[in-house]
């Protein structure tokens, strides 16, 4: 995983614009307790600090969440799946 304010810096300088992201709206989807960042030798406190969520650019997010799973409707096998899942969260 990049440095969690690499696309920040990346953006302001391709668009040339001093604002975070260069000004430009991003969506980013996923989630965030699957994949760290990893730190070679780090510990576990060093390496949740190097997440986008703990950088500064991203104190202007808007967070939404998604709250039903359109794909489990109407399979009942996906939904029983799907509600498993999430009790081990």
């Amino acid at each position: 995983m990049a440095h969690k304010e690499i696309m920040d810096r990346l953006l302001i300088d391709l668009s040339k614009v001093d604002a975070p992201f260069g000004g430009k709206a991003l969506l980013l989807g996923g989630d965030f307790r699957q994949t760290l960042p990893v730190r070679k030798n780090g510990t576990r406190a060093q390496c949740l600090n190097l997440s986008i969520k703990n950088s500064g650019p991203c104190n202007n997010f808007e967070t939404l969440s998604l709250t039903q799973n359109m794909r489990v409707e109407t399979d009942l096998a996906e939904k029983v799946f799907g509600y498993l899942i999430e009790q081990k969260r």
